[in-house]
């Protein structure tokens, strides 16, 4: 490979590995529920990227003020989204 191309590719594992920001759909408050866990995992090891907690029942999810999948303000830029429920109604 030459450097362009190696550029490239860690350019594309980063944006898919180490995205800048992240929307968590149907995020719970309970780190021991399955829709917890992302969020919980990624505060507990450092996250630096912005994350984007979205649920229809709370205005703080794990400490940090969350959407409600009703809003329009989740950012046009979002890198990665991650859904555990198929209740959820948003759209990213």
């Amino acid at each position: 490979m030459d450097e362009v191309s190696t550029t490239l590719a860690d350019e594309s594992f980063r944006r898919a590995f180490r995205p800048r920001s992240v929307a968590i759909l149907d995020a719970s408050n309970d780190p021991a529920r399955i829709s917890g866990r992302a969020l919980h995992y990624m505060l507990k090891v450092g996250y630096d990227g912005v994350i984007y907690p979205v649920n229809n029942w709370r205005d703080i999810v794990q400490g940090i003020a969350a959407f409600s999948p009703f809003q329009k303000c989740l950012p046009p830029a979002l890198a990665y989204s991650v859904s555990y429920s198929s209740r959820c109604s948003a759209t990213c």
